[in-house]
């Protein structure tokens, strides 16, 4: 944990005294209007639209204040395209944005600005009125990686299911999603369809959330993705698992600040809980800020003081303490805190320059506890070649030892995985991207990547007052490090929004397979996706 808490205090002041107040109207912005009718459905972190999003506002051509605090909220997108298509005309005839439009014509067309085309997508089930909107959806998706050490696996992401929605204007909406997969240990907490297997009917995403005029508020189980990377995020990545969690936003100031409080359950019965807020700052059109902070604390159930989400969290872990008369069982009120800040900056019409600095502990204090960190660079940059759209990405992760991980126990992680950046404690990752878009529905993708992991794993803490962690340095790599390179070439299929078919494939080598000098090899790597809804 960070040893010097003060500094942080006066930011989260500000962040807490923001999140509550009523934002002013947007003058003659015919959007406005509609803002009270506005549900909060919401868009899945993962949706491979947020790629297109993301082109159109480095570009500067869709404002949105809260990109990087995902999930979005559909209508927030819906209005941001009507906002743009009024500003610039000439958008209709952008490959991007014809994607975006046609992802988002439900939202439109519910809004006015934009009429649903005949014949446009309905899925299973569309019953709409002056106060209900139901929908369903069938959808699967088939997902596939190959890996240098063996030929292509299904992963997880394989599954086939159904999505309700129920809209219930002018602000509440319940949404549930389905599915058939085979989950790792799936029978042990749940029926097998086909016994004797893993394949079970199960749920990531399912949640009630009620749009006001003070806040947005959600209740359910959900991923969320907080900062610009695209291999991950260091504080809170979309390549985490779904927890449960109550959440409450608030864009106000016309977009000038972005506030979310999030309070989640990790495991109920080992009473392992999990707290973050954020506020994101666009202090100039090209530049944003975001500031946010994580404790991980154990408890009997969601504590109040991390529930408001307006103190920052060491002043709670103080107020614990001083409540406590008993010395002896102040561990139990410890939290594990970290700190991140990350920014973009649109340098050029056509670059976007990005970061985040993650703070899970500076060695500042009395002993010799090491400094953990992890930071991340990228460049992001969308151009014009052969009459298509380039976009090409340059992006460096680095995750110090021991990072996520504390001799108390008290880890990011969740079911396994981190919470934050996927490769975990001990990693760096660089990767070169180029995406080219001929026409609307293809696209050929070129990837180099290079990734370096030592010894350190999740859960491997710095242990205190041990002999063996003396004078550790977690900037350096431990033990033997296995360096990966990876180079592969493909291209993407992606007709409307309803077929999405991805091919990536290329060659890999590994110097010090699994940590063991001279265990070279060379193999295959890649990713090959099929995702279709109905």
């Amino acid at each position: 944990m960070f040893a010097s808490r003060k500094t942080a205090a006066v930011s989260y002041f500000f962040f807490a005294l923001a999140a509550f107040l009523p934002g002013p109207a947007s003058g003659e912005d015919p959007a406005a209007a509609e803002d009270a009718r506005r549900p909060p459905d919401a868009l899945a972190v993962a949706d491979p639209i947020h790629d297109d999003l993301e082109a159109l506002a480095a570009r500067g051509m869709v404002d949105l204040p809260n990109l990087f605090a995902r999930p979005l909220l559909r209508y927030d997108v819906g209005l941001a395209l009507a906002r743009a298509l009024a500003a610039h005309p000439s958008l209709q005839d952008d490959l991007a944005f014809q994607r975006v439009r046609s992802a988002f014509a439900a939202e439109l067309d519910a809004l006015g600005f934009d009429r649903e085309p005949a014949g446009a997508h309905q899925g299973l089930l569309s019953l709409r009125d002056d106060e209900n909107w139901l929908r369903a959806e069938a959808f699967w998706n088939v997902q596939a990686e190959a890996a240098p050490d063996r030929g292509f696996v299904l992963t997880d992401s394989t599954r086939f299911g159904l999505r309700f929605s129920w809209i219930i204007w002018p602000g509440f909406h319940l949404f549930e999603e389905l599915y058939v997969a085979d989950i790792k240990n799936g029978r042990l907490f749940g029926d097998p369809v086909s016994p004797g297997t893993d394949v079970i009917i199960f749920q990531d995403r399912v949640y009630g959330a009620m749009h006001t005029r003070y806040a947005d508020f959600v209740l359910g189980r959900d991923r969320l993705a907080w900062g610009p990377g695209v291999t991950g995020t260091l504080l809170l990545s979309e390549t985490a698992r779904p927890f449960t969690q109550l959440r409450f936003s608030r864009t106000f100031f016309d977009g000038l600040f972005h506030a979310v409080i999030v309070n989640g359950v990790l495991n109920q019965a080992e009473q392992r809980y999990v707290a973050y807020h954020r506020l994101d700052w666009r202090p100039h059109a090209r530049f944003r800020l975001g500031l946010a902070e994580g404790s991980r604390y154990n408890s009997s159930g969601l504590q109040p003081l991390y529930l408001i989400g307006i103190i920052p969290y060491p002043v709670v872990t103080r107020l614990l303490l001083r409540d406590n008369d008993n010395r002896e069982t102040d561990p139990s009120v410890r939290d594990n805190v970290m700190w991140s800040l990350d920014g973009t900056w649109r340098a050029h019409p056509r670059l976007s320059l990005y970061g985040e600095l993650l703070i899970d502990d500076l060695g500042i204090q009395d002993d010799d506890h090491p400094t953990r960190i992890g930071y991340q660079a990228g460049a992001y940059a969308v151009g014009d070649l052969l009459e298509g759209e380039l976009r090409a990405r340059c992006e460096w992760t680095r995750v110090w030892n021991y990072v996520y991980s504390t001799f108390y126990h008290h880890d990011f992680e969740h079911e396994g995985v981190a919470l934050g950046y996927p490769l975990g404690p001990d990693s760096r990752h660089v990767q070169l991207r180029a995406d080219w878009a001929r026409h609307r529905d293809w696209s050929l993708i070129g990837t180099a990547a290079r990734i370096d992991r030592g010894e350190g794993v999740l859960g491997d803490a710095w242990l205190p007052n041990d002999p063996a962690f003396a004078g550790a340095q977690a900037g350096e790599f431990e033990g033997v490090v296995e360096r990966q390179w990876l180079l592969t070439a493909g291209c993407r299929y992606a007709p409307a929004f309803r077929l999405d078919a991805l091919v990536e494939i290329g060659p890999a080598w590994v110097k010090s397979a699994n940590h063991i000098r001279g265990n070279d090899r060379r193999g295959l790597t890649g990713r090959l996706s099929l995702a279709y809804r109905y």
